[in-house]
């Protein structure tokens, strides 16, 4: 997410260099172009999957298409909408009719599984609820929110309706999912 903050923060203050003479914006380009050159086979497993990395590149991926534009960089804004359709399109074939997202531990080549390798070992650290990419688990904390703001900026910066759809539905999902005191 910092990528998304050097991003946002070029945008509200022009092209500022740092005083080492870096720009904001061609950091977090550069970086967010080496995580995508290695997109899906080298990025690090976590211990709640691939799904909770989709959901938290949607951000970044949107507001680099969007300043890339700002600056005049077509070629650039094309490729970056090229990363940005590959990983909400890994995120959205994960998305419910209902709007939910389920989890994804694994993916094909992906480097590993987040999944606890034995029940001894279940609640000893970190991992996710599911323990195979079919168990039907929603992800609140780690993913799902991310993918809601990531969604509804890709929508902006493409203007790919189906970006709108999906985060309207999964919006929905949040909506009625929410706990309500009766007094």
């Amino acid at each position: 997410y910092i990528w998304a903050v050097f991003i946002r923060a070029d945008g509200f203050l022009g092209n500022v260099g740092l005083p080492n003479g870096d720009d904001l914006y061609k950091l977090a380009a550069n970086a967010i172009s080496m995580m995508m050159l290695h997109y899906p086979k080298r990025w690090q497993n976590t211990a709640n999957g691939i799904t909770m990395q989709r959901a938290r590149m949607l951000l970044p991926l949107s507001w680099l298409v969007r300043r890339a534009k700002d600056r005049g960089e077509e070629r650039q804004s094309e490729m970056y909408t090229i990363w940005l359709n590959q990983v909400a399109s890994g995120l959205l074939a994960r998305q419910h009719e209902n709007g939910a997202i389920y989890e994804e531990i694994s993916a094909p080549g992906w480097g590993g599984k987040a999944k606890v390798p034995n029940n001894e070992d279940y609640g000893t650290f970190e991992a996710p609820l599911n323990q195979e990419n079919t168990d039907p688990v929603s992800d609140l904390l780690y993913t799902s929110n991310f993918a809601f703001v990531g969604l509804h900026e890709a929508w902006h910066a493409t203007g790919n309706v189906s970006y709108k759809e999906s985060s309207d539905r999964l919006g929905q999902f949040l909506v009625r999912i929410q706990a309500r005191a009766m007094r």
